[in-house]
């Protein structure tokens, strides 16, 4: 996912990233930010190109903005504290906490359940034909979200779409 805040080890870079790449859909998106956290839109530019930083306050409404879940919501902050940690000894520690949460982030065993396998019907009739596999990728595209559009896209029934999906 582009702008995957755990691909990042610093929260001025997510953010200068995250921005400019919105930015391209949405006008006026540095404005809106430095009024829903609070500052001025000059302040935010001198913290996300310079030496001064957000508040863990200001990173809690940063939060809020970009619709982070509690693990993004965490590692923000991590990110955060790490950057305005006075000593080497505070630094380490949140570097520790950063990594182990990195950690669990990218491992799958742990992030997601454990499923029972399916039954051997349920598998056949999945693996039967090409659409039931083209349709379950096509729902993780945004402009695929509907019966409608995964019909059209695809020249199937919707009443077939509707089905699979179902």
């Amino acid at each position: 996912m582009l702008n995957e805040i755990f691909q990042y080890k610093h929260y001025k870079r997510y953010l200068r990233d995250r921005l400019t790449h919105e930015t391209k859909f949405t006008k006026g998106l540095k404005i809106k930010l430095a009024r829903h956290i609070g500052c001025q839109p000059s302040y935010l530019s001198q913290v996300l190109n310079g030496d001064p930083n957000f508040t863990l306050e200001q990173a809690t409404l940063l939060n809020d903005f970009f619709n982070h879940g509690k693990t993004e919501a965490k590692y923000f902050l991590l990110l955060l504290q790490h950057e305005r940690a006075g000593t080497k000894r505070l630094k380490d520690f949140f570097i520790e906490e950063i990594e182990a949460l990195r950690e669990e982030r990218f491992n799958l065993k742990k992030r997601l359940p454990d499923t029972e396998e399916l039954p051997a019907s349920t598998r056949h009739n999945y693996y039967s034909s090409w659409y039931y596999s083209a349709i379950h990728i096509m729902l993780s595209i945004p402009e695929f979200q509907s019966v409608t559009a995964i019909s059209q896209r695809l020249r199937l029934p919707p009443s077939l779409v509707k089905g699979v999906v179902e």
